[in-house]
This record gives C-alpha cells, sequence and structure tokens, in this order.
C-alpha cells in the first residue's frame, strides 16, 4: 500500500470550494481500486473534508451536473422517488413510471430499492 494516502485533509471555505479540492485531491493522490462490477475508480482511505463556512453559497459546485439542471432534476426526484406521477398510470395516460417498475413491478413485485440497500450492505466497498 506504499504510495497510497490515508488520512488525507482537504480545507474549504465553501462547501462547493471543498468539493472541488476533495475531486482534485482524489484524483491526483488516490489509489485505484477495483468496484464490485471490476470497473476502476479511485479512493483516499480516511479523507476529511472541512469547510469553513458550510451555510455559505453556493453549496453545489457549478461543475456538478445536478446544479445546471436542479428544477428539472428536482421534479424528476419526485417522479421515480415518491410516485408523483403513478396516477397518469392508473388514468391511462402513460404505461409505467420509473417508480411502478421501482417499487411494485406489477408481475413479480420486487422493490429493486430494498434490494440494493440490502446488497449494499453485504457489499460495503461498491
Amino acid at each position: 500500500m506504499s504510495g497510497n494516502y490515508i488520512g488525507v485533509i482537504v480545507r474549504g471555505n465553501i462547501v462547493s470550494e471543498a468539493w472541488e479540492k476533495a475531486v482534485i485531491e482524489c484524483w491526483n493522490r488516490g489509489f485505484e481500486v477495483r468496484t464490485e462490477y471490476g470497473e476502476m475508480s479511485k479512493e483516499i482511505l480516511g479523507l476529511l473534508v472541512f469547510v469553513e463556512n458550510p451555510f455559505e453559497e453556493p453549496r453545489v459546485h457549478r461543475g456538478d451536473i445536478n446544479a445546471a439542471i436542479r428544477s428539472a432534476l428536482s421534479k424528476y426526484y419526485d417522479e421515480v422517488l415518491q410516485g408523483t406521477l403513478d396516477h397518469a398510470v392508473e388514468e391511462g395516460k402513460i404505461h409505467y413510471t420509473y417508480h411502478e417498475r421501482l417499487f411494485t413491478y406489477p408481475r413479480e413485485s420486487v422493490n429493486q430499492i430494498d434490494y440494493i440497500v440490502k446488497k449494499l450492505r453485504e457489499t460495503s466497498f461498491s
């Protein structure tokens, strides 16, 4: 494990600045690990991110794709996680929703969210 960094501290004035520094630190000094699916990823064990003013804006980095399309994603999250469009299936306007497929697939009712939570608990490194 020589050359691998353990216990790195990253400091930033605001969340977005600290996030950027953490990403750069991991990119430059992180070591490669294989994921559960055989893909390569980088990590730093014990990366501590210290934010001086955590509630000051901008808290989301402009490089984060979620910030660029936040309102659209918020609506999408509600549709997928809360089932805000499930009524449209019942009304015959659409055939299915992602929420329905994830939580109550009509044939074999499998809650995929429960499945993945269990899977992640069993495989903590992924």
